[in-house]
């Protein structure tokens, strides 16, 4: 009987194939998958790093064979991670790193005019508003006008709009890229009528020896 031996000193190819680099999303698991490809063994084994500390060892991975690996409970925020694998001569190889980003807040908004409640004596009204996202950022920023209209806002800049006479309310958007969406809705009203003011009492060119008067009026709106 001839017996062969021989020298296996090749480490196992790794190949990533989700999540995708700089991949985000608002769930907070993560699928991750790959392939591990040896030019001997059947079975190799792997483990999945996240952070720079292996969260899950000993992953069996056939040779060629795509492996997934669920992960649950992230937090928000931005995450790198990278898979190792061995062959039973403990050849060992490290894949490439990449990263994700998990987001699930709304971006925050605050409007600051219109202002709740207040009255106007202009149809033109300024909408002024800040908003900031702590996650990947903010992408689009839009209103719903007096009429009911959607009002796209170019690079999130505040702006300005008609109103009508008397009760009027907008709304204000912004999401992210993930469409985590932010709403403000704002009522106020505007009365561009003056008051008409009738002076009663005492008339023009009213004479009196007295020192006191009754002042009196009647204003109308």
């Amino acid at each position: 009987t001839t017996y062969f031996v021989g020298e296996d000193n090749v480490y196992p190819s790794i190949t990533l194939n989700a999540p995708i680099d700089t991949y985000n999303t608002t769930n907070t698991y993560i699928n991750f998958n790959w392939t591990a490809t040896d030019n001997y063994d059947t079975n190799l084994t792997c483990n999945l790093t996240i952070g720079g500390i292996v969260n899950v060892s000993n992953i069996p991975s056939l040779n060629g064979t795509a492996t997934n690996q669920t992960v649950s409970g992230f937090n928000d925020g931005n995450y790198q991670w990278n898979v190792s694998c061995w062959d039973d001569a403990n050849n060992l190889n490290t894949s490439e790193t990449r990263s994700y980003t998990v987001d699930t807040t709304n971006p925050s908004l605050t409007v600051d005019s219109p202002v709740e409640g207040q009255n106007y004596s202009s149809t033109n009204i300024s909408l002024n508003y800040s908003t900031s996202d702590s996650g990947i950022g903010i992408d689009t920023c839009w209103y719903t006008n007096v009429t009911g209209q959607n009002v796209t806002l170019t690079n999130c800049l505040n702006a300005t709009f008609i109103a009508q006479e008397g009760s009027n309310t907008i709304t204000v958007y912004a999401n992210d890229t993930l469409n985590n969406l932010n709403s403000s809705s704002i009522t106020f009203y505007v009365d561009t009528t003056e008051t008409a003011i009738t002076l009663n009492y005492p008339d023009n060119g009213f004479n009196t020896t007295l020192t006191s008067i009754n002042f009196n009026w009647t204003a109308t709106d």
